[in-house]
């Protein structure tokens, strides 16, 4: 659709490089509305290699960077993603054009705003092991994390 657009919503950090997955929505320019059955996305952010380096997650890193399957409601995108299946993310119109829409999921047990994930793993044979990884996120302007421990 002409005019559709792509807003960054959350990202994972690690404590490997300084490359990040960004995870984004597409947004069809003449409703706001999410496109189509699957609007959300990731990328890398390649840090390692310069500035505005983007390159598409693999078909192997789908396993752990992947976005599962998404259900649109309206102007609402629910999903999880491939490395934790168990925490549902909600992707909700905030009615602020200049971000028109935000990332939540639970953290500590109460919904707050997902700003991006922090994980840490360990050198292993075929793939690194993650030891634990941190949600960073916002309830009511605070900053709040939840460390969950692998």
């Amino acid at each position: 659709m002409a005019g559709d657009t792509k807003q960054d919503l959350f990202f994972v950090r690690r404590n490997t490089n300084r490359n990040e997955v960004h995870y984004q929505i597409g947004i069809a320019g003449d409703t706001s509305t999410p496109v189509g059955a699957n609007p959300i996305s990731g990328y890398w952010q390649m840090h390692e290699k310069g500035p505005g380096v983007t390159e598409p997650i693999t078909v192997f890193e789908q396993m752990a960077f992947g976005v599962g399957p998404q259900r649109v409601e309206g102007n609402r995108v629910f999903f999880h993603l491939t490395g934790m299946p168990d925490r549902e993310i909600r992707v909700e119109h905030t009615g602020n054009p200049e971000r028109p829409y935000a990332a939540h999921i639970s953290i500590n047990g109460a919904d707050a705003e997902l700003k991006d994930f922090y994980v840490f793993a360990e050198a292993a044979f075929l793939m690194p092991k993650v030891k634990y990884f941190e949600i960073h996120g916002l309830r009511n302007g605070e900053a709040v994390t939840e460390r969950i421990n692998k």
